[in-house]
């Protein structure tokens, strides 16, 4: 959902903390796991936000992060995931949403189509279009490589 690694035991517990505070006005209108998943993207939302007010200390602190795994392959994983933030980034919110829960969490078309409140069809249609930008944006990359 786009939380900065160092906060994600942050947000689980405070995800932890809402649901259970909330538990009682549970309705059952929708999945136990699709209400869940609503309060994560919430404070995944939440947290978003607040990174984007810290982008420059968040960069600044991944540039100094150590990593003990194979450094070319570190490498190539950073290369990636800064490829796909980049991509986030220029989305517009309604796209990003989908492309996120959808395309790189894996959630199901009926689950987002409530958690956002849209019509599947439209969920469907969102998808079509971010994976056309995403072709689109990995093509134009590879213009641009040797």
């Amino acid at each position: 959902m786009g939380v900065a690694e160092r906060y994600l035991d942050d947000a689980t517990q405070e995800v932890f903390l809402i649901a259970f505070g909330k538990l009682g006005s549970f309705e059952g209108r929708a999945k136990f796991s699709t209400w869940l998943y609503a309060i994560a993207y919430r404070v995944g939302c939440n947290y978003r936000r607040r990174a984007r007010r810290d982008a420059e200390l968040e960069s600044i602190e991944a540039d100094h992060e150590g990593d003990i795994r194979d450094p070319e392959q570190s490498l190539v994983e950073k290369q990636a995931a800064h490829l796909v933030q980049r991509f986030c980034d220029g989305l517009s919110t309604k796209l990003r949403d989908v492309f996120v829960l959808c395309i790189l969490e894996g959630q199901p078309v009926p689950s987002v189509a409530v958690l956002l409140n849209l019509p599947e069809n439209t969920v469907h249609s969102r998808i079509r279009l971010v994976r056309e930008a995403f072709r689109h944006e990995l093509a134009s990359r590879q213009k641009v490589s040797p």
